[in-house]
């Protein structure tokens, strides 16, 4: 391994166990302001504990995605100050924005969390609202400038000198758009899930029957809360897979393992390239299918990655990681639904009430399995491009740097940070759990 594909692993490395803790940064101050608001309106002391205690284990979350976003920070910096130099006329404003927007949601953070005992009912719970807002514009400020990368606009090259540049013409596009819509959705689903199964264990701990009540009815509603996201993202995940074919055909391509341009194209599930990569042979076929999913017509033209020089195609293991997450996400559709069947059973049949439990306690690791497999498609898909068409990796690398040396201290740092964090959660949910 040399020291650009060692960078390359390490930053794959560093942004997979990141996004773990900035999704539930983003998501839990929306899911406690829930439940506090209903600790409010029911006058439930059972629901203020507990959106108490998610408190406790959001704090942790953001001051582990503060270290870990920091360590990705100077990864940027040192290694990959290439990306850094070229994108830094555009990309530089959402990312400095974002430095705002955290410092809204620190601020306002420690304001809710060091009132718990001064202020009571809405006058705590609007504390909340600026931390929601700041969490979410810092995602939206970090997908932007990832937009930008996969779909690079606002600018015209000259002489290799990017210039004429209108950096929010730049930013705000219908990549944007979808990329923002999807993520922040995701990371919303992901963590009502999460919560509905923590308390579903909180309720094989016992306690009285006010507080199995709370933590049921938590459950319901953030797993009817999930199974609308879900629904959300299908139709935004149609919409944004048609605009890929038409923004970014390169990696729609790749998605689909479609090597020739066609009209009236299949969809193909589990094919293959033959030996000389022309033509995709097995796989289960729809007819006109791909066709239709690029813009609802047979007669659609899909581009084909042969129209691309070999040397600029993406990593075609993107195919099979999309194969995979619709697969799951066909698993996810149904945990919600065949939860609230069975729980209408789960009085009567206690068999019942344990398998709707295990589908609550899976729902939350799938979810965020998900979202991992989202982040590695976009960001392998744009390969071997670090800004799609313009800067390539090797580019954007800081050939400088000997990374080989020095590198392996990110990932022994994040998997230190990943089994700390989350054993000091999990013995927070094991040992203490709400009053």
């Amino acid at each position: 391994m040399n020291d650009l594909s060692a960078a390359r692993a390490f930053i794959g490395d560093s942004l997979g166990f990141h996004i773990i803790f900035a999704l539930f940064g983003v998501g839990l101050p929306l899911a406690i302001f829930c439940i506090e608001w209903w600790s409010i309106r029911r006058k439930s002391a059972e629901l203020l504990s507990l959106a108490h205690f998610l408190t406790r284990i959001m704090s942790l979350f953001v001051i582990v995605g503060v270290v870990s976003g920091t360590l990705i920070a100077i990864q940027m910096s040192v290694i990959w100050s290439g990306l850094v130099d070229f994108g830094a006329p555009i990309i530089g404003i959402p990312f400095a924005l974002e430095g705002y927007a955290f410092l809204i949601e620190a601020v306002f953070l420690g304001f809710y969390v060091s009132t718990w005992k001064r202020y009571a009912g809405y006058h705590h719970l609007l504390l909340l609202v600026p931390v929601i807002l700041g969490a979410g514009m810092s995602a939206v400020f970090i997908t932007l400038a990832n937009a930008w990368m996969n779909n690079p606009q606002g600018f015209e090259m000259v002489n290799g000198v990017m210039t004429n540049i209108h950096p929010w013409k730049g930013l705000l596009t219908a990549t944007a758009f979808f990329e923002i819509a999807h993520s922040l959705i995701s990371y919303y689903m992901t963590t009502f899930f999460a919560i509905a199964g923590v308390c579903t264990f909180l309720i094989t701990k016992g306690g009285s029957q006010q507080r199995a009540r709370a933590l049921r009815l938590v459950v319901n509603r953030f797993m009817l809360f999930g199974f609308v996201c879900i629904i959300l993202l299908a139709g935004l995940g149609h919409a944004s897979m048609q605009h890929l074919a038409q923004a970014e055909p390169r990696k729609f391509a790749a998605i689909q393992m479609q090597p020739e341009t066609l009209d009236h194209a299949p969809y193909v599930i589990g094919g293959h390239l033959d030996s000389n990569e022309e033509h995709l042979e097995g796989g289960l076929r729809i007819p006109n299918g791909l066709s239709i999913l690029a813009d609802n017509d047979a007669d659609t033209v899909v581009r084909g990655l042969r129209e691309y020089p070999r040397a600029d195609w993406p990593l075609l293991i993107v195919n099979r990681l999309f194969e995979v997450k619709m697969v799951l996400v066909g698993f996810l559709t149904l945990i919600p639904l065949l939860y609230l069947a069975l729980y209408r059973r789960a009085q009567k049949m206690s068999l019942d009430s344990r398998i709707a439990g295990w589908l609550v306690l899976c729902s939350g690791p799938l979810s965020v399995l998900l979202v991992e497999l989202g982040w590695m498609i976009t960001e392998l898909g744009r390969q071997p491009y670090a800004v799609a068409g313009y800067l390539r990796v090797e580019q954007a690398f800081t050939a400088s740097v000997s990374v080989m040396e020095w590198g392996f201290i990110f990932p022994v740092a994040f998997v230190l940070l990943f089994v700390v964090s989350f054993g000091v959660a999990f013995q927070m949910i094991r040992k203490e759990g709400p009053l």
